[in-house]
């Protein structure tokens, strides 16, 4: 018995079937991911307050004293602190967040609000206008097959992270060979000044 295939009218019309249920579909599914990165934002901005809560229940000499008065508890210093893992991912843009980043404390009715200001570490050509330079000696580096790698001091006021495979690092390891992305950044009148070394392990 012979058997028939499919006419081009019936492949046509399975075509536009077809791309009437993406038209459909594919809305929903980027509400549902814009949603779910809403939320992922959310939690982390919840457990940042947490852990400058923490940190100045330690440090209370950084709470702000008078009405009105505001403090800014950066990443770096809650992580210098203890309270943060070292990697934290913008879910919204799914970039490393830079350490220069922080939480606003202002003192208000005798109690006191949080404020979370994220920023994304980006290429040096993303750097917005108006952003501080932050000049560095060079930008790269060779390091050695299981030598030190003696990264260069950040200067006052710029933090350095180093990223390995889209996340941030303690430190470059040379156990074994690999290219590194080590940030420079610096905030200043809210915009993020950024220089980036790379660093390759040989």
């Amino acid at each position: 018995m012979r058997r028939r295939g499919f006419t081009l009218t019936e492949l046509i019309g399975v075509i536009v079937v077809l791309g009437i249920v993406v038209g459909i579909a594919t809305p929903i599914i980027q509400k549902t991911l814009t949603n779910n990165r809403d939320r992922l934002y959310s939690i982390i901005e919840t457990q940042l307050k947490d852990y400058t809560k923490n940190y100045l229940a330690v440090n209370t000499n950084n709470l702000p004293a008078n009405e009105g008065n505001s403090t800014n508890v950066t990443l770096e210093a809650l992580k210098k602190n203890g309270d943060l893992q070292i990697n934290v991912i913008n879910p919204k843009t799914n970039k490393v967040v830079s350490n220069q980043s922080y939480v606003k404390v202002t003192r208000h009715n005798n109690n006191y609000k949080y404020e979370v200001h994220l920023y994304d570490l980006v290429d040096a050509s993303e750097v917005v206008d108006g952003a501080p330079d932050v000049d560095l000696e060079s930008y790269s580096q060779t390091c050695g097959l299981n030598d030190t790698c003696i990264l260069e001091e950040p200067s006052t006021g710029v933090s350095r992270q180093i990223i390995f495979n889209d996340e941030e690092v303690s430190s470059v390891d040379t156990s074994k060979a690999g290219v590194y992305s080590v940030y420079y950044s610096k905030l200043q009148n809210n915009k993020l000044g950024i220089s980036v070394k790379t660093v390759i392990v040989e």
